[in-house]
């Protein structure tokens, strides 16, 4: 229409129209236009609202926090029996993971329950496990061996320098010595540090409590 109109002389009542026509579909074009970008764009800004039951959630942090505690307590028996228990501590650290997503878990890593929530027994031994508490169950013994039996005195003090000493217990046939530390931090602070002795490389693994030995009370 419009190189129609540039083209042509037309009478101005029928020029006029042909402007008006133009004029219309201009307008038509543009409403479109604008129709066509509210489609588009609108879906881009609309969030789905997943509405989730306050039971629902419940039931998801409470299985969580069983998850959670009967994987720490498998891992804590499975170092007890010096068993190899890193798929078990990727396990809890994916289900710490979750907690953390469902706020289950404290800035510091604790475990936390709701207000009115009631201890969590796992069944196994005595007593029930309080989940509000934090209690470190790694290891905290050392064996050690590469020494001479008159360097007992000399060993015991030794790996003292590295921490409170709770307990010690010596293999006279080896000669070998358990030390328990009164923290894991201790432990393996003296597992990393306490190797060298004077002019020898001692042995030091975790004490694994399978292994025979012939020991003596300490005292």
């Amino acid at each position: 229409l419009i190189e129609k109109l540039e083209k042509g002389n037309f009478p101005s009542e029928q020029r006029a129209e042909i402007l008006s026509t133009i004029r219309g579909f201009q307008e038509n074009i543009e409403t479109m236009r604008k129709d066509l970008k509210t489609v588009v764009i609108k879906p881009a800004n609309t969030t789905t609202t997943l509405k989730v039951s306050p039971q629902m959630v419940k039931r998801t942090r409470e299985e969580t926090q069983k998850q959670i505690l009967d994987a720490e307590l498998d891992m804590f028996n499975q170092e007890q029996e010096g068993k190899d228990t890193s798929e078990l501590q990727k396990r809890v650290m994916e289900l710490k993971n979750k907690a953390h997503n469902l706020g289950l878990l404290a800035n510091n890593g604790v475990l936390r329950l709701p207000r009115n929530s009631t201890r969590y027994r796992t069944g196994r031994g005595r007593g029930g496990f309080n989940p509000h508490s934090t209690v470190d169950h790694r290891p905290t013994k050392l064996l050690i061996s590469g020494f001479e039996s008159d360097d007992k005195a000399e060993i015991l003090e030794h790996f003292s320098k590295f921490g409170e000493v709770v307990d010690h217990v010596w293999d006279e046939a080896t000669p070998a010595l358990v030390v328990q530390f009164k923290t894991r931090k201790d432990a393996e602070t003296a597992m990393a540090k306490g190797r060298n002795f004077q002019d020898r490389l001692m042995t030091i693994t975790w004490f694994n409590p399978a292994q025979n030995m012939g020991i003596r009370s300490s005292g």
